[in-house]
């Protein structure tokens, strides 16, 4: 028979437990508000992390922040104002550099040389060590220099009164940067049309961005494009004499899947997106579709070669598309490409002469 004692001692018992249920329950509950807590901070600490453009910029950040129009003090130089330029949609930082060239001029004249010439020199003159001299580097990187060096450069930064400059392209390879000063008389910069050098990056990065890009726009693009730059290669030159573009747009309007195949330093890379997404992606990298060529003409299949320059950081992207032809009418084919990335300009004229077409 239970005892007075024992049913004190049980309901002792069932209270200590409940206690500890609800305390259980409210530590269960705090430590998820504190994970959730935990992981919406670093969610936000993440989504307010700028992005950028290139690992160079990147490292460039970490020593002199991201703050435009800032002072920061160059090697026997002093302070000098920083610019830094962003993606409006996205924030992606796309620029930082040493102030040197006006809104006025780059918006008149767009080019590559504002950005490069302005990182190259704050990334010469920070403060601290470098991984090489710097005259190694101006040897190594093909820069010379008329009446003017880097400080010079950087010191126009300070200048009150606008310095316009005159840039040239010399035959494709080379520009050339020049401040006039007197009569007859300029400062003047030149340095190889190599996209390595003026993007600051090396191949492998090059091809893994670009890889990235491929990927997101697969990702983010919901139906067919066609982008007009692309439309101008054929619309209105349906003609014998270019049966290659009216070939390339019967392509283009099945909208098939393709497999790229990229040819990369660091090892082929295989994706399969839309035809049209993947000239779109390299589109809005800047470059400008030329007129294709057919590589190899027969009833069934057909190969034709695809040209993407941007003339202005002296590269081009071979994409070779191979397609059956008899598969695209019934709605269901599939093309290869094999993408060939950052060819320099002075090469392309090679791709015209090839004694085969590979298979």
């Amino acid at each position: 028979m239970l005892e007075l004692a024992d049913l004190y001692y049980f309901c002792g018992l069932l209270a200590t437990a409940r206690f500890c249920q609800h305390a259980l329950t409210a530590m269960n509950a705090a430590s998820r508000i504190a994970i959730g807590i935990i992981a919406l901070s670093a969610w936000i600490a993440q989504a307010e992390a700028p992005r950028f453009a290139s690992d160079r910029l990147e490292r460039i950040a970490a020593r002199v922040g991201v703050e435009d129009s800032a002072e920061i003090e160059l090697r026997g130089i002093g302070r000098v104002p920083l610019r830094v330029d962003s993606d409006t949609v996205t924030g992606e930082i796309r620029h930082i550099g040493v102030r040197v060239f006006s809104e006025r001029q780059r918006k008149m004249a767009p080019s590559p040389v504002y950005d490069f010439l302005e990182r190259y020199t704050l990334e010469a003159l920070l403060p601290g060590e470098h991984e090489k001299p710097l005259e190694k580097q101006l040897m190594e990187d093909d820069l010379e220099f008329s009446e003017l060096d880097l400080h010079g450069i950087a010191l126009m930064s300070l200048d009150s009164v606008e310095q316009p400059a005159t840039i040239t392209c010399l035959g494709g390879r080379r520009y050339r940067v020049e401040w006039p000063y007197a009569k007859g008389r300029s400062r003047a910069v030149d340095f190889p049309v190599n996209h390595r050098l003026l993007l600051g990056q090396d191949m492998d990065e090059l091809e893994r961005r670009l890889v990235a890009k491929l990927q997101a726009h697969a990702d983010a693009l919901g139906g067919p494009l066609l982008d007009g730059r692309h439309a101008d290669i054929w619309e209105g030159r349906r003609s014998a004499a270019h049966t290659e573009d009216t070939i390339l747009a019967k392509i283009l309007d099945a909208n098939p899947h393709a497999i790229v195949t990229m040819l990369a330093y660091g090892g082929n890379k295989i994706i399969e997106i839309p035809l049209s997404w993947l000239l779109h992606c390299l589109d809005a990298e800047g470059c400008v579709p030329s007129a294709s060529s057919i590589l190899c003409d027969n009833p069934n299949t057909v190969k034709l070669l695809i040209l993407e320059n941007h003339p202005s950081l002296g590269y081009c992207h071979s994409v070779r598309v191979e397609a059956d032809t008899a598969a695209l009418a019934t709605g269901e084919g599939m093309v290869k490409v094999r993408l060939v990335p950052y060819l320099p300009m002075s090469k392309v004229e090679n791709l015209f002469y090839e004694n085969q077409v590979e298979n």
